[in-house]
């Protein structure tokens, strides 16, 4: 088991090495989750994924208590023992078990709450998970921290495959909601089996003397803002789940899903690489300050785009992926699109913050975005699931500069700078998308069908976004490709030597 963080001399050459498979990582996961959904989508009904959708709204709560943060602490921290890697992963192995009771526990209040008796056998299984979970961080954290992408996106994708495969023989056999709680079970429990083995790690007994405090103060912070931020992410399920019901629940969780895209083909292939990658350098400021723009100006080129499309070809979007029953899903998608826009930039603040360590800044930010969303759900609420995900999408907006603000001050980095970067993207994007919606508006006055407008619109996109990147901001465009270059360069050479 090695611990010690690669040297900043290698943190490019491992970042570019390992951001291919992180992009593959992610992007294979969003495509398999695309696939079983549009199966499932067919197999089961908005019900079914209601009542899990309930269920979830608690894991997910619980959740935020599983990794306590510590996985994060593991990957940032410059000098890492051993010893502490052992006494984190007893904390993180009994926060597993102590959950896992507690979701047992909470199973009848929680039927209560939502008015549905199958959470009652569903949550106590679900939490199974939470034992697994606490066993699996530190061996990942571990990979990340040595940037072994490559390992952790085969472990990642075997164990998805696996799991949605269980999902969609139990779907067929007509077990219902049960089908999404054995792909989330079979998955995790293949995850955690695969980590250990290739990781071999073998945790020993927990020592005092050990450093570990400081570890867990900043796993504290970074556990503090998850909960906050579960508000954020989880109260729209919750509103929506209690005042109007499981199927608009269903509805609504299918559009959430379309909505997060862009950020997990996106943003989180580069988080996975960043966060280790901007802790090395932090003491090399100027090379942090490069590294960071480069990469949110990479996120902008990518994100944004994908996320407006999302919002003009909702209804052809919904109608491949989910079928003619799911049409609802499409309104709600045009305005969470708005936040799928936002978030993958915003995001990339938690980088800064978390690569210097700043775990009670991170919280603030956190404590400052969720308030503001949270009290945006409970306006849109009053006009339904649609009046959520127009708030959502709003608030979104509200907090994006302020995050990113802050993070910049916190790195002592030029946020005006930063906003160059990725500003001819923004531009170039809405400009692509009053395209794009005037041209669909177009076809479907001739009277062509959704399908042929859905494509017609998707490749006009792809051109028009080009055509527009290299008239507004050719140099930042270049800079993108070189990047991309650097990467497959790097890929070739160790091919080579293989």
């Amino acid at each position: 088991m090695r611990v010690a963080a690669p040297s900043s001399d290698s943190i490019g050459s491992l970042a570019r090495s390992g951001l291919p498979w992180s992009s593959l990582r992610f992007f294979s996961q969003y495509l398999f989750r695309v696939l079983s959904a549009a199966v499932l989508a067919r197999l089961l009904t908005p019900t079914d994924y209601g009542v899990f959708g309930m269920a979830a709204v608690v894991i997910a709560f619980l959740h935020t208590f599983a990794d306590a943060g510590l996985g994060l602490a593991t990957v940032q921290r410059k000098d890492l023992s051993e010893t502490q890697v052992h006494n984190l992963f007893w904390f993180n192995l009994s926060a597993g078990l102590l959950l896992w009771l507690g979701c047992a526990l909470a199973a009848p209040q929680v039927s209560r709450f939502f008015r549905n008796e199958e959470l009652l056998s569903l949550l106590p299984v679900l939490g199974i998970g939470f034992l697994m979970s606490g066993i699996a961080v530190q061996p990942a954290a571990l990979m990340r921290r040595q940037l072994q992408i490559r390992d952790l996106a085969i472990i990642d994708l075997s164990s998805e495959i696996v799991g949605y495969a269980v999902a969609i023989c139990m779907a067929v056999m007509g077990f219902g909601f049960w089908a999404l709680a054995g792909h989330s079970l079979v998955s995790g429990g293949a995850r955690t089996l695969m980590l250990l083995f290739k990781t071999g790690y073998r945790p020993k007994m927990p020592s005092r003397d050990s450093g570990t405090r400081d570890l867990v103060r900043f796993g504290g912070y970074l556990g503090a803002f998850a909960i906050v931020n579960y508000f954020a992410r989880n109260l729209d399920n919750v509103l929506i789940g209690r005042v109007l019901g499981a199927e608009e629940l269903g509805f609504y969780t299918r559009a959430y899903f379309l909505m997060t895209l862009p950020t997990l083909m996106v943003t989180s292939p580069f988080a996975e690489v960043m966060i280790p990658s901007l802790s090395a350098l932090k003491d090399d400021h100027p090379r942090f300050s490069r590294a960071y723009r480069k990469a949110v100006a990479v996120v902008a080129l990518l994100a944004f785009p994908v996320a407006l499309g999302l919002i003009v070809t909702a209804n052809g979007t919904v109608r491949l992926v989910f079928g003619e029953n799911w049409l609802p899903v499409a309104a709600l998608l045009q305005f969470l699109g708005v936040a799928a826009a936002v978030q993958p930039v915003v995001s990339t603040s938690g980088w800064l913050i978390v690569a210097l360590g700043r775990g009670r800044e991170m919280f603030l930010v956190g404590l400052m975005i969720s308030g503001v969303i949270v009290t945006s759900f409970v306006i849109g609420i009053r006009w339904g699931a649609v009046g959520v995900a127009g708030a959502y999408g709003v608030a979104s907006l509200v907090v994006a500069i302020p995050a990113l603000w802050i993070a910049h001050r916190v790195a002592a980095m030029s946020f005006m700078a930063s906003l160059r970067a990725i500003a001819p993207f923004a531009c170039a994007a809405v400009c692509m998308a009053v395209i794009v919606e005037g041209a669909g508006r177009c076809a479907a006055g001739l009277g062509f069908g959704w399908l042929s407008i859905f494509a017609f619109q998707v490749g006009l996109g792809v051109l028009v976004y080009g055509m527009l990147v290299l008239l507004i901001s050719r140099n930042t465009f270049r800079e993108a490709i070189e990047f991309a270059r650097q990467i497959l360069d790097r890929r070739e050479s160790e091919k080579t030597t293989e």
